[in-house]
C-alpha cells in the first residue's frame, strides 16, 4: 500500500488478513467515512459489520482486534508513533 493509505485502512486490511474480519467495501467505507470515536468503538463497528453482537464478545476475543488497531496507531496522536506520523489516521484526514 502506498504511503498515503490511512492507518485505519491498514488496520482494516490486517484485521482481514490476520483474523479473518474481512468487510465488504460498503461496510469498510461506512466505517472510514464516519470514524468511530474510540478504538473500542472501531472494533465494535467491525464486529457489527461482520454480523456479530459486540456485547456478547468476550474480552479475550476482542483483545487481538484491539491490538491491531492499537498497533497501527489509529487512535494515537501522531507523535506517539513516529513510524506512522506521515500517514493520516483516516482517509478524511488526508
Amino acid at each position: 500500500m502506498n504511503s498515503n493509505t490511512s492507518r485505519a485502512e491498514l488496520a482494516l486490511s490486517e484485521l482481514c488478513s490476520k483474523l479473518g474480519y474481512c468487510l465488504s467495501p460498503d461496510d469498510e467505507e461506512a466505517i472510514l467515512a464516519d470514524p468511530p470515536l474510540t478504538q473500542e468503538a472501531f472494533v465494535d463497528a467491525v464486529l457489527v459489520a461482520e454480523g456479530r453482537d459486540p456485547s456478547v464478545i468476550l474480552k479475550q476475543d476482542r483483545r487481538p482486534l484491539l491490538s491491531i488497531v492499537d498497533k497501527w496507531a489509529v487512535y494515537k496522536d501522531e507523535g506517539e508513533s513516529a513510524s506512522f506520523a506521515e500517514r493520516p489516521r483516516f482517509p478524511s484526514d488526508r
